[in-house]
């Protein structure tokens, strides 16, 4: 199938998804969730060399997010995501590997992150203030199953928000990669183009040693408790040691899946892999450091 059909019928698929992602953001109250997968046709348009047509495209996304309340993060988020469907449609055309497309739309879904947080203060959310009212609900709805007084369910629910907004910095990278990578997949299956559907991300998933040096340190600063007098050094240790262990974890669901890639159901056991992740985190942490002495050792 020659190039200029493909665009042809690829096209006008980017354009009906950019409408159906549109009235999601403006006509449902998932905005907050749609906002993050508007890059697909964005990124489907730039593979197939559409100039003219995302431009259009980001203009109607400014208009669907002030309809949304997105108020004055609309411009940013707008250039958010025109940049994030650009960067990485430029990406997954010229780079040999999917590293490029997701390294550059982590970084843009970052910015957009930190703006969305920003918008929260802005709009007079106290994140920790609202994450401490939450975790006192939800303990007091359990409060005669656990036996809790009410000091408890105060103390219990502080610690809870604090620890939680320690992290905020590595959760925003996280859900940032995981929308990069979902950006990429699903923008992947729709671009239909053979030589970026063949891109493996798993199957080549290798960390650098310094990755797991730095886990080792920061896993023993947290539990030496080394910088814990002052918040700033007490947040980035914890926030390198989830981030590294996060990344670790994912070469230990890399190692599972070089041994499933040749099955039938591959895609639905890596489903179940992922699932499992999600609760047995520290064993796929020790595959992955696991993996990552195996692959250190046959390089030497």
């Amino acid at each position: 199938m020659n190039q200029p059909r493909l665009r042809g019928q690829k096209v006008p698929i980017a354009v009906g998804l950019f409408a159906v992602l549109a009235a999601a953001a403006a006509f449902t109250p998932l905005t907050g969730l749609v906002i993050w997968l508007m890059p697909v046709p964005f990124i489907v348009l730039t593979v197939h060399q559409s100039r003219f047509l995302p431009v259009v495209l980001a203009v109607i996304t400014a208009l669907v997010l002030v309809f949304a309340g997105a108020g004055i993060g609309t411009i940013v988020f707008a250039l958010g995501i025109y940049m994030a469907g650009w960067v990485m449609g430029e990406a997954m055309t010229h780079a040999k590997n999917a590293y490029p497309a997701l390294i550059a739309g982590t970084l843009v879904f970052i910015m957009m992150g930190l703006v969305g947080l920003a918008f929260l203060y802005w709009s007079g959310v106290h994140l920790q203030a609202e994450l401490q009212q939450q975790s006192a609900l939800s303990l007091q709805m359990y409060q005669p199953m656990l036996h809790l007084s009410p000091a408890q369910i105060q103390q219990m629910s502080t610690d809870a928000a604090n620890r939680i907004a320690t992290a905020i910095p590595a959760i925003i990278v996280i859900l940032s990669l995981v929308a990069a990578v979902l950006n990429y997949v699903i923008a992947r299956r729709f671009a239909g183009v053979p030589e970026i559907s063949q891109q493996t991300l798993l199957s080549t998933w290798r960390l650098p040693p310094s990755a797991i040096w730095v886990y080792v340190v920061a896993t023993l600063c947290v539990a030496a408790g080394v910088g814990k007098d002052s918040s700033y050094w007490w947040s980035a240790v914890n926030n390198a040691f989830l981030l590294a262990g996060f990344f670790i974890a994912i070469q230990g669901i890399a190692l599972v899946w070089r041994r499933i890639n040749r099955l039938h159901l591959r895609y639905l056991w890596l489903v179940v892999v992922a699932i499992a992740a999600l609760f047995l985190n520290s064993l796929f942490v020790l595959l992955g450091l696991l993996d990552s002495m195996l692959s250190a050792r046959r390089l030497r």
